[in-house]
């Protein structure tokens, strides 16, 4: 049982968790290929290469909806509302992987959103978010999540097409919705909610 909710170190990413940048990105990738790809059939982290096109490729549509940061949706109504009910079960930090030419625009839809955060973590692409030293991580990644037993950190995993093969065990817990979350945060800190 990790210990009281004041110690709890809680890691939210940003893309897939509190934006919906997958669902803009499909559209730029529609509009640029003259595709009709939808989110629910990216069924694999890496389903950009699945689709032919390169890691740059992949990022050239990423940082092109970044730019156009006011656009992007929230994955749920209320995002802001939601993050304030997490932090009731510790702090909140902001970890994300992404490049560096995203991060003025990632910092600016979190204040737009007024989602409470302590801290941005940028983490480049050679290390993992694991490597920021948080004790419970709400992320989309199935990378992170196969990691998790590995350095024994528990995930809340944020249910995405691109992660439904990846199953509960002690260190993964899928959620749906932030909600979901806080009431998993409230089972481990022992803290009721709201």
């Amino acid at each position: 049982m990790i210990g009281v909710s004041k110690q709890l170190k809680i890691a939210l990413d940003i893309d897939g968790v509190l934006a919906d940048s997958m669902m803009l990105w499909t559209r730029v990738f529609n509009q640029t290929y003259s595709r009709h790809l939808t989110t629910s059939q990216m069924g694999t982290w890496n389903f950009w290469s699945e689709l032919g096109l390169t890691r740059r490729q992949f990022q050239e549509i990423f940082t092109k909806i970044w730019e156009d940061w006011t656009h992007l949706p929230p994955t749920e109504p209320e995002i802001s509302e939601k993050v304030r009910r997490l932090s009731q079960y510790g702090g909140i930090d902001i970890v994300t992987g992404r490049t560096e030419d995203t991060a003025e625009y990632a910092e600016k839809w979190l204040s737009m959103q007024k989602v409470p955060y302590g801290k941005l973590y940028l983490m480049p692409g050679n290390t993992t978010k694991l490597d920021s030293g948080h004790d419970i991580y709400v992320d989309d990644s199935p990378l992170i999540a196969s990691e998790a037993p590995v350095v024994q950190r528990k995930i809340l995993l944020y249910n995405q097409p691109w992660n439904r093969c990846v199953r509960n065990n002690h260190y993964v817990t899928r959620v749906s919705s932030l909600d979901d979350a806080a009431t998993v945060l409230s089972s481990i800190s022992n803290k009721p909610r709201e």
